[in-house]
């Protein structure tokens, strides 16, 4: 009787201690998700403000499929309201693909060109998007780009000088290579800018074309 108590309680006491573990394994994601109601609270707090009623504010459009932040959403609203001509993109600085401002289109049927120096990242983009690869609707070419390459890079790649939409986004030399691309005329442009400083401080890093971002605010240009 005895053996029989210390076996009932022991499996009461694992049955106490699994369900302890199952209530303190789920507290991560219900904090997630508590996180993300906050958020869409949030965000629906400030755009229920006067200032976003005015149409030409995009912000109420953000929505994140596959880019950084809110731009798949806000691209889309653009493209509703001024249309599409040739639906083909080029991107610069899209890493593997899977976070970026084109994937989203891609998915939608449009077609264009990565450009990306990081061998890792090319091969995740080879292993994860072979079907459109291989149908001809993206184009991939692993290069470190430069002010100095980068005309002819576009060139080699047969990118037509008026397309859709143009993103780039390569941090610490990005003002340099847009101002070497003045010849391409896109329809909607997508460009990082370096938001730590004001708006009417005009600064840029200094030009180095064999330097990376150093994950320092050092990088690119004001707006």
């Amino acid at each position: 009787m005895k053996l029989f108590r210390k076996i009932s309680y022991g499996w009461s006491l694992f049955g106490y201690f699994k369900q302890t573990w199952r209530k303190l394994y789920s507290i991560p994601g219900n904090i997630d998700r508590l996180t993300l109601l906050q958020q869409h609270q949030y965000i629906q707090s400030l755009l229920a403000q006067p200032r976003y009623s005015d149409p030409k504010r995009l912000h109420r459009f953000e929505q994140q499929v596959f880019s950084q932040n809110g731009e798949d959403g806000v691209l889309a609203e653009i493209f509703r309201r001024v249309g599409t001509t040739d639906r083909r993109f080029l991107e610069i600085g899209v890493g593997d693909g899977l976070e970026n401002c084109t994937t989203f289109f891609l998915g939608q049927g449009w077609k264009g060109w990565w450009i990306d120096g990081d061998d890792a990242a090319v091969e995740k983009i080879h292993r994860h998007f072979w079907q459109p690869l291989k149908r001809g609707e993206l184009v991939v070419r692993r290069a470190l780009v430069t002010a100095e390459n980068i005309a002819q890079i576009v060139a080699e790649l047969k990118v037509p000088t008026e397309f859709d939409l143009f993103s780039l986004d390569i941090d610490r030399n990005t003002w340099y290579v847009w101002q070497a691309l003045k010849h391409l005329r896109p329809r909607v442009v997508v460009v990082e800018y370096n938001s730590t400083f004001p708006a009417e401080v005009a600064w840029k890093v200094d030009y180095a074309g064999d330097k990376i971002y150093n994950c320092t605010s050092y990088f690119g240009a004001s707006l």
